[in-house]
């Protein structure tokens, strides 16, 4: 039995008319880590021997601080688009899904608000 009329199966929609804008999502969050990752990583190569007070003068640099607050929001978004995926496909009781699902948001939330503010902290660092 099949839970999709004509037109739907045309567009390459399911029954529930959705899945390609959470597709395009998690493949241009990809995309942007992939790209802002080894840019990161080469900078903070840069900064080694990794002393305390060298760090808070490099990550004090407005440019360094929004690149990394940019890679944080992306890596927190893909990361969130990835676990409701592995839940909507394996968790059936649909109560256990949402709960779970509602605790990765707010968990994720938390984390990328306080990495933001740990990231502002250095910024103000005189």
């Amino acid at each position: 039995m099949r839970f999709e009329d004509s037109l739907a199966r045309a567009k390459g929609q399911g029954s529930g008319h959705s899945g390609h804008h959470h597709f395009i999502a998690q493949r241009l969050s990809a995309v942007f880590l992939l790209l802002l990752s080894p840019m990161l990583a080469l900078w903070l190569l840069q900064q080694i021997p990794f002393e305390y007070e060298n760090l808070r003068h490099a990550f004090s640099d407005p440019w360094v601080a929004s690149l990394w607050a940019l890679w944080l929001l992306a890596g927190t978004y893909h990361a969130q688009l990835g676990i409701q995926m592995v839940l909507e496909d394996y968790i059936q009781h649909l109560a256990w899904r949402y709960s779970l699902m509602i605790s990765s948001y707010i968990i994720l939330s938390f984390s990328l608000f306080w990495a933001w503010a740990a990231l502002i902290k250095l910024l103000v660092y005189e």
